[in-house]
């Protein structure tokens, strides 16, 4: 392409971009045109989950694993104390955050207790060595729950989400809790609310489903069913 032709492509794309906005169409059609990954819209449903089961009143809330959420944000927003928690480095400092940068297995609280703690598509990361920066650790995800549950208030709540499905542990991605593994993260809690969620299909959208339907999903690093927990300390 000669410099005079490339200058009259330059200069009539320029005018038909102010008159008819020419590259926001262009840059739209290959947005729409781009193949989603098979698991887009989970967050939409897991965020949803648990800012609409936040305390109403301002309260103490731990968000465990809150880089690249909105989490932490909106609910300082809110008017809660938020304590985030993650491996990674958080990108920014706002009033009513505390900010720890450490392994959840690690960290000492004292004799701290919180309202609630947000455990959003966070525990089944725990111990898989490769991603988030987490160590080796077969059993991190059962550690981490009895963590979280030793500081949690006796009258507080857990908003946990998971993915669920046939029990399998895709490395170095995430968990997938089924009828083996599920039961044991949840040992000394008690289920208060429940959803689950699938895919028909991976390019359909996500509906509600039923307990059986979500576990009988065979999952695998870009695919499986989601479950979403209300959970409180057991009482027996």
């Amino acid at each position: 392409m000669s410099s005079t032709f490339r200058k009259i492509a330059v200069n009539a794309i320029n005018i038909a971009d102010k008159a008819f906005g020419l590259r926001a169409m262009i840059r739209l059609d290959s947005e729409q045109n781009q193949k989603k990954h098979p698991l887009s819209g989970d967050r939409e449903i897991e965020w949803s989950w648990v800012l609409s089961h936040l305390p109403k009143e301002p309260s103490t809330v731990l968000d465990f694993g809150c880089v690249d959420s909105p989490l932490t944000s909106i609910a300082a927003h809110l008017g809660h104390k938020v304590t985030a928690v993650d491996l990674r480095e958080m990108s920014y400092e706002m009033p009513g955050v505390n900010f720890i940068r450490g392994d959840i297995l690690k960290l000492d609280f004292g004799q701290t207790q919180f309202d609630s703690i947000i455990n959003c598509s966070a525990i089944e990361h725990v111990g898989l060595e490769g991603r988030y920066g987490s160590e080796e650790n077969s059993d991190g995800d059962l550690l981490a729950m009895r963590k979280l549950h030793s500081i949690l208030d006796g009258r507080g709540k857990m908003i946990m989400t998971v993915p669920v499905g046939i029990d399998t542990v895709v490395a170095p991605f995430h968990r997938i809790y089924g009828n083996k593994r599920f039961p044991m993260i949840v040992e000394g809690y008690q289920i208060h609310e429940v959803e689950y969620w699938y895919k028909r299909d991976k390019n359909d959208r996500w509906i509600t489903c039923d307990k059986d339907t979500a576990f009988a999903v065979r999952g695998s690093f870009e695919a499986y069913a989601l479950g979403l927990f209300v959970l409180t300390k057991s009482t027996s």
